[in-house]
């Protein structure tokens, strides 16, 4: 009798005990049709989810058991676990992104990493940088110094051209990083987004001195910042740097030229 919920209970055993899956899945899924019970009906589709992913290769129809069983209990763990895989198989991205979503819920404390990935599958598999980004922010709200968030960051901002969010990508990551080249090529970085991308010739010229702070003989930062007083009309700061300039070159005749700039700035 198909509605007498031990015979199928029992076809059920018997199914599984002679490995026949296809009448497995079938009983299960009319014992889950019978059965009020709320646990128990999570664990048949559970099983029927199993069933039809591991013994039958249906992952459609394995997806759809797994479905029901968060539609009863949102954070059924293996239920989530088993749609990762079926989502990832079947390259189901906007799925799996919305069943991260889930996981993060059931396990607080992966939420960065999920956030993460989240971020990835958005950038590289669903192409919406925009939602990829504000996965990544939101990942820097709890962690600030997260290098893996900063760095698809400032890939984004950059190839969008968004140069002030980019400028505010690098400020984070000159606070990561004590190593003397990492924090000059950052503040070279900074300093030619200020000055080409977003016209503020001052803060540029903040971050070429941050750079000398660093290396005095630094002549790239040097020459950007002749170049950098002479159009904010900086002249007193603009004779400094032009002394400092002198000192550093080989030759008396580049030596004078410069002194006499100074002077013409006096």
């Amino acid at each position: 009798d198909e509605d007498d919920e031990e015979a199928l209970q029992a076809l059920v055993g018997l199914y599984e005990a002679l490995a026949r899956w296809p009448e497995l899945a079938e009983s299960l899924e009319k014992l889950a049709g019978l059965t009020t019970d709320f646990r128990e009906q999570t664990s048949i589709f559970l099983r029927l989810g199993d069933c039809l992913k591991e013994r039958l290769q249906k992952p459609e129809k394995a997806v759809e058991a797994y479905r029901e069983v968060l539609e009863m209990d949102p954070t059924e763990e293996r239920a989530i676990k088993a749609l990762e895989d079926l989502y990832g198989q079947t390259e189901n991205w906007e799925a799996l992104v919305e069943v991260l979503a889930m996981r993060a819920t059931v396990h607080p404390d992966e939420e960065t990493s999920i956030k993460l990935l989240r971020g990835m599958l958005y950038e590289e598999r669903l192409g919406d940088t925009e939602r990829a980004a504000d996965e990544y922010e939101e990942v820097l709200a709890y962690e600030p110094g997260n290098r893996e968030a900063i760095t698809h960051l400032k890939k984004i901002y950059s190839e969008a051209g968004n140069w002030s969010r980019l400028s505010d990508t690098l400020e984070r990551s000159l606070t990561l990083t004590n190593v003397n080249e990492e924090r000059v090529e950052l503040l070279t970085s900074l300093a030619m987004l200020q000055e080409e991308a977003l016209e503020d010739l001052g803060q540029a010229a903040d971050y070429h001195q941050q750079i000398l702070d660093l290396e005095p003989e630094n002549l790239g930062a040097i020459e950007a910042l002749e170049r950098l007083y002479l159009q904010e009309e900086r002249f007193e700061d603009l004779v400094e740097v032009l002394k400092r300039h002198a000192e550093l070159v080989v030759g008396i005749a580049p030596r004078v030229d410069l002194l006499e700039q100074a002077a013409a700035e006096l």
